[in-house]
């Protein structure tokens, strides 16, 4: 998993993130599957606990965003998955929670604030 939008700014606790999150975590989830790290009965148990997770899922994105995301993408360097977790936060004008250098320091550079990297 690469980021997750904090949406804490609301008052809500809750995170939102586009929807290529729950792909994102289930190829993670598989990849540990493979390398034979979680059983399939784990691997079965962590992708149930998504749903319990508190993330908002945006839906597919309009051709409006799809453009916001390329721009970012083409201005950054970036992925079009990266990309999209950057036009989820400025759009909402929430901070970014990103472990990764490149899309933290493209957020940074868009004027969006980031998430301590504890979470």
């Amino acid at each position: 998993m690469t980021t997750v939008v904090d949406a804490a700014k609301i008052g809500s606790g809750a995170a939102v993130a586009p929807n290529l999150l729950q792909l994102e975590l289930t190829n993670i989830l598989l990849a540990a599957w493979r390398r034979k790290r979680i059983s399939g009965v784990q691997l079965v148990q962590l992708s149930d606990a998504f749903d319990q997770m508190a993330v908002s899922l945006e839906p597919a994105l309009t051709p409006t965003r799809r453009n916001d995301v390329l721009r970012l993408a083409q201005k950054h360097t970036l992925s079009a998955y990266d990309a999209a977790y950057l036009e989820l936060a400025i759009r909402l004008g929430v901070p970014l929670a990103s472990h990764d250098t490149a899309l933290r320091r493209s957020a940074t550079h868009e004027g969006v604030l980031l998430a301590d990297k504890s979470l």
